[in-house]
């Protein structure tokens, strides 16, 4: 994945107090069972203390030419229910993408931040 929210990676998903949390690496597959699969590394910063996680989301996808509607692992809608605070950004709410000639998917998520993924 090259961008996220419109940054380079690493890119800020959450801000608190003395905390933040950053994306670091992202990952999308689509399968052709018509599953997908989102990987990503956050690392969060809190102070001295640095904390990395690995997370692993899924869902369906469906398409119609070239754009792609993702559904989260029980097959609804994704929604932006606002309930975040802040600089929030919910990851695995991805709704939907647009696949370009040259292999680019930008996907939005439920809450409007475009993620770009290449090959």
């Amino acid at each position: 994945m090259c961008r996220w929210g419109g940054d380079t990676l690493p890119a800020r998903v959450e801000k608190e107090w003395r905390c933040h949390e950053d994306v670091a690496a992202g990952r999308l597959s689509l399968r052709q069972d018509w599953r997908w699969l989102l990987e990503t590394t956050t690392r969060e910063v809190c102070d001295d203390r640095v904390d990395e996680d690995h997370d692993t989301d899924d869902g369906t996808y469906k398409t119609q030419g070239q754009t792609l509607r993702f559904l989260d692992d029980d097959g609804r809608e994704n929604i932006d229910r606002g309930w975040g605070i802040g600089t929030d950004i919910d990851l695995d709410d991805l709704r939907t993408g647009t696949l370009a000639s040259d292999g680019t998917l930008t996907v939005k998520l439920a809450d409007g931040t475009p993620l770009v993924f290449r090959r």
